[in-house]
């Protein structure tokens, strides 16, 4: 049997599994993953291997996964061709856990062309990422936040396709923290069917108020691993890609 002595599992609802068996593994993917927490990624102790190194699938539904699996550059950036089920699902993360011979030939993969990917963010109900989810009219991302030389605060709304193509943002310039929460929940309210939750949006970029606001491709800033910023917030996203934010 292989060793997976130095696996790490992070799940979206923030509990992480190491070492695991493969009933282990089948178990917590059943018990941890849901529409509120749809994703997962294993890597390899980032101690010891390069962080760059991983495979995570992101679930669409009981039965539907999206799985993609990095080399280690954005180059070797890989995603299995159309929607999975479990079933195959579970044999490609356990294959890669073992590193089990054979177990790409399971599915075709395409190489993700960069920086067109969707990059994914977490919902965090006690974070900067608690206004975000999916509507009617696709996914958002609201906040409440200054900028260097913004005069007072900002709530802003920022709206995309279900594709993460970003539509348009909306804005409201206002001097007192309280009064751009009252705006923000007036922005929300714009919004029809909607559901708290994480989203999958594509790098953009918009002029406003003399700042620069978005989701802005920063890799050539660390040392060509991919990494992206939300701007003027600085949120930094990048491997192993698992929806949370540094600052």
């Amino acid at each position: 049997m292989n060793r997976t002595d130095e696996i790490v599992i992070d799940f979206a609802d923030g509990s992480r599994l190491l070492r695991p068996e493969r009933d282990e593994l089948t178990w917590a993917v059943q018990e941890r993953t849901s529409e509120q927490h749809p994703w997962l990624c294993i890597l390899r102790d980032g101690q010891q291997h390069d962080p760059q190194l991983y495979i995570q699938a992101y679930s669409h539904g009981p039965d539907t996964w999206q799985v993609e699996h990095r080399f280690g550059t954005s180059s070797e950036h890989y995603e299995a061709v159309g929607h999975q089920s479990w079933a195959v699902t579970e044999q490609l993360l356990w294959g890669w856990t073992a590193a089990e011979p054979g177990w790409r030939d399971l599915v075709t993969w395409q190489q993700l062309d960069f920086p067109a990917r969707q990059v994914p963010v977490a919902y965090e109900p006690r974070a900067r990422t608690r206004w975000i989810g999916t509507c009617a009219e696709g996914q958002f991302f609201g906040d409440v936040t200054g900028a260097p030389n913004l005069p007072g605060i900002m709530a802003l709304l920022h709206r995309f396709d279900p594709d993460g193509n970003h539509l348009v943002t909306d804005f409201s310039q206002v001097t007192d923290v309280d009064v751009a929460h009252d705006e923000l929940a007036k922005l929300l309210d714009t919004l029809t069917a909607v559901a708290p939750g994480p989203i999958r949006i594509r790098p953009f970029e918009v002029e406003a108020y003399g700042v620069r606001w978005g989701l802005i491709d920063h890799t050539v800033d660390h040392d060509g691993r991919e990494h992206y910023e939300l701007l003027p917030q600085w949120l930094g996203f990048g491997a192993p890609f698992d929806g949370l934010y540094s600052t």
